[in-house]
């Protein structure tokens, strides 16, 4: 390992002589990353395998590089039909993200650049879900590693870190601090959230996965962070990529029109993947331009395979806010601080009628101290952020009611929530197409069926209905 010698077997008999320890196996794993030693460990009746105080252990008794990176705990060893531990089938399982977890707490990516560095963590280390407070050497990482991890940084973020700044910060929080320092944001609007090795059609994203991207497109707030646990619930080999509104970060203005959305996302789409059949998907406001970029593209001469509407009015039926309301801050507020508390199935951070108790000028602050401490925002984050936020889901808004649509020459699949009342199955897409309109019910309402006890669901439907449109 790494040119040391090293005899599993004597880690196997230290960590046995451990009281919290019944049975160890060792194995040398590298998952398409960097070796590294994984320890396999059933803990005796009533006691747990604490990793700090195993490691600690093992490095009184054992060489450095004798250490396991990650300690994995079972209720039992997989056994060959010799009755002795399967050690093909122990490195076939997959490896946990939650060692290096501080104080057990998991904090979900919060922004985008949050999400790329959580996702590259998962790659180097070959780990699953990682939070942005986990540790990146008490994950398994070493120096080798890290300066792996820093050459992905620097080909996806287009910045140079040094590897002394990463030792003294080896999280995903503390990294982002850094890039946030005379950072220039990403003028993109296409983000990777489950890349799956993908092999998409032509070429343009490359891989190792042979499934076609699944394209997303934002609901009103603009983020995209809301398809990450639908990524992950449709598996490793779906590539899934999310597309964001401009606004969300540096100086751009947002978008006022769905026509003008769908023609620039198409043009990142089609840069990345030239040419079809295409998968598209879109949740609320998102299905508005996911319809219309289906549209631009069937004008294009390109196939869509797939056209799915996640709980999307068609336009022309539903009236949006007065205008009147587009003054108020604190209604807007409000509207995105219970949309997240609802995802997440919490309490709502902070209510209408409390930010209408401040001052106008002071109730940005009061939302952003109030999502702060329950790790809504991640830190830097700050009141500027917030009103570009405010700009997008007003200009999104606006974009809704404005749109009208037309007619679209193929199918329109529609995933309906389930637990919202509905005059028309079909949501009222079947006035745009000349083919029956496919109608799927999936759990939740129109908030929740992106919460993680919907996803699941949703995923299933939403893979039946990505193979179907690919077999046809």
């Amino acid at each position: 390992l790494r040119g040391q010698r090293i005899e599993l077997g004597d880690i196997e008999a230290t960590l046995a002589a451990h009281p919290s320890v019944r049975e160890a196996v060792v194995l040398c794993r590298d998952d398409g990353g960097d070796p590294r030693l994984v320890a396999y460990l059933v803990p005796r009746a009533g006691a747990a395998c604490e990793p700090p105080a195993l490691r600690a252990f093992l490095e009184a008794r054992l060489p450095e590089h004798m250490v396991p990176a990650l300690f994995v705990e079972l209720e039992s060893l997989p056994l060959n039909p010799n009755g002795k531990a399967d050690r093909k089938a122990l490195g076939r399982l997959p490896l946990p993200g939650g060692e290096g977890r501080r104080e057990g707490a998991f904090v979900a990516p919060r922004d985008v650049l949050e999400l790329r560095l959580a996702r590259i963590w998962e790659e180097v280390l070959g780990v699953a879900s990682v939070g942005v407070r986990d540790d990146f050497f008490a994950l398994g990482g070493h120096s080798l590693s890290a300066v792996r991890l820093l050459a992905r940084i620097e080909q996806v973020q287009g910045r140079q870190l040094p590897l002394a700044a990463f030792f003294r910060a080896p999280t995903v929080e503390q990294l982002v601090r850094l890039l946030r320092r005379d950072e220039t944001p990403s003028a993109t609007s296409l983000v990777a959230i489950r890349t799956g090795g993908a092999t998409a059609p032509s070429g343009g994203i490359g891989g190792e996965s042979t499934r076609p991207p699944l394209f997303c497109v934002h609901p009103a707030g603009g983020n995209v962070l809301s398809f990450v646990p639908l990524a992950d619930a449709l598996g490793p080999d779906q590539p899934l990529y999310a597309l964001q509104s401009r606004g969300l970060e540096g100086d751009e203005e947002p978008l006022t029109r769905v026509e003008d959305m769908a023609a620039r996302y198409l043009a990142e789409v089609r840069a990345a993947v030239p040419h079809g059949p295409y998968s598209l998907a879109g949740w609320s406001f998102g299905g508005l331009v996911a319809f219309e970029m289906a549209r631009q593209l069937r004008r294009q001469g390109e196939e869509v395979a797939l056209l799915a509407l996640l709980d999307t009015r068609a336009p022309g039926t539903g009236d949006g806010p007065a205008e009147d309301v587009f003054d108020d801050d604190a209604f807007w507020l409000a509207d995105v601080a219970g949309f997240l508390s609802r995802l997440a199935g919490r309490e709502s951070a902070v209510t209408y009628e409390e930010l209408r108790q401040v001052e106008p000028a002071a109730q940005v602050g009061l939302f952003v101290a109030r999502l702060k401490e329950i790790d809504f925002l991640p830190p830097g984050a700050g009141e500027d952020q917030v009103r570009r936020l405010l700009l997008v889901y007003k200009a999104n808004v606006r974009a809704a009611a404005a749109y009208e649509g037309g007619p679209y020459p193929g199918r329109v699949t529609v995933l309906r929530a389930a637990e919202e009342e509905r005059q028309d199955d079909a949501l009222g897409w079947q006035r745009f197409s000349p083919e029956p309109v496919e109608v799927h019910d999936v759990p939740g309402d129109h908030v929740t069926v992106l919460a993680p006890e919907n996803v699941p669901a949703l995923a299933q439907r939403l893979g039946d209905c990505l193979r179907r449109g690919f077999a046809r």
